[in-house]
């Protein structure tokens, strides 16, 4: 972490994990790269973790009309030109630009030091996952994001744990399918905005602050 110009003493961490077992409970990269910008702009330091390595090279942009895309990719061409599904403009990328002011450590932690990372953490956030439930079992503040599943059922007996639920028609519909079938991401992850995890964040941080190492 130091490496990454993080002082686990004196700096507020946010630990984002990126992915679940199943694409149809990730939230959307494109909102954690708002959710990031908008934190690291107040002074936290924010860390990524994930066990896919495509996060690692992972890229978002966004059409004029509005359209938002990932590219992921491990070279990095000089320039790259794509049509856009919804409105047909040609777009060029002349540079792939990385996520600034991150500690993007996606596909490079095993699960050991993911724990360490995230005991670390003022709070941690992430979809209905395995390192969510490895927070709350280190009591450190998270915050849950949910969609396939109600999170009234699976996280009744946590502590220091706030979940939001995008709580839509067909949802909770409790299947663990590689995509879900009305769209990627799933419609109930898409309407859990990063306005409303920022706002939670600084809830959660307010409420339980962490404890001097």
């Amino acid at each position: 972490l130091q490496k990454h110009g993080i002082n686990t003493r004196t700096d507020k961490i946010v630990t984002i994990a990126l992915e679940s077992s199943t694409p149809n409970r990730n939230w959307p990269y494109s909102y954690t790269m708002i959710l990031t910008e908008k934190l690291t702009k107040e002074g936290y330091k924010v860390i990524w973790l994930s066990q896919s390595k495509d996060y690692g090279h992972t890229y978002f942009y966004k059409c004029a009309c509005g359209q938002e895309f990932n590219i992921t990719t491990e070279t990095t061409p000089e320039r790259l030109t794509w049509t856009c599904l919804a409105c047909k403009k040609e777009n060029t990328i002349n540079e792939l630009k990385e996520p600034q002011d991150v500690a993007n450590l996606a596909g490079k932690t095993d699960l050991r030091t993911a724990m360490a990372i995230i005991a670390l953490s003022d709070v941690f956030i992430g979809p209905n996952s395995g390192l969510m439930v490895i927070a709350t079992a280190l009591e450190i503040p998270a915050i849950g994001l949910f969609g396939a599943f109600n999170p009234q059922i699976r996280t009744k007996y946590y502590d220091r744990f706030a979940y939001i639920w995008g709580h839509i028609a067909c949802s909770p519909c409790k299947e663990h399918w590689t995509e879900c079938p009305k769209g990627h991401p799933a419609p109930c992850m898409k309407v859990i905005t990063p306005d409303m995890v920022y706002k939670k964040t600084k809830e959660m941080i307010k409420k339980w602050p962490r404890k001097e190492l």
